[in-house]
């Protein structure tokens, strides 16, 4: 199971999003594990992180698609609560604006890093 961390202020490559932008006051990280398992003579189970496949996602107030970044070309995506640094990565940002709603959702997909 991933694990899932909140964060209510982002910056997005050269953007920040402040607090008062998110629609449900936060986001959340998602840190899903690559994992592989050895089974030892004992006949125990040892699980080993390999990667850790990082994503983001949340709901801002108003046209935010500017926060996009171009096809196959990530940017740094720092994520904190209040001032302190949750979880900073690379990744691809997604932007969809739902004219309906007023609301854009954005989502960060990470590059897999070493453990």
């Amino acid at each position: 199971m991933a694990s899932e961390l909140r964060f209510d202020n982002c910056v997005l490559g050269s953007t920040t999003v402040t607090t008062a932008e998110f629609l449900s006051g936060s986001g959340r990280i998602m840190l899903a594990g690559d994992d592989e398992s050895n089974t030892t003579a004992d006949g125990r189970i040892h699980w080993n992180r390999r990667k850790v496949n990082p994503s983001a996602e949340c709901a801002l107030y108003g046209d935010k698609t500017t926060v996009e970044s171009a096809v196959g070309l990530g940017v740094v995506s720092t994520f904190k609560r209040t001032t302190s640094t949750v979880k900073s990565f690379t990744g691809t940002v997604a932007a969809v604006y739902d004219v309906s709603q007023g609301t854009t959702r954005i989502s960060v997909k990470g590059n897999p890093s070493d453990s």
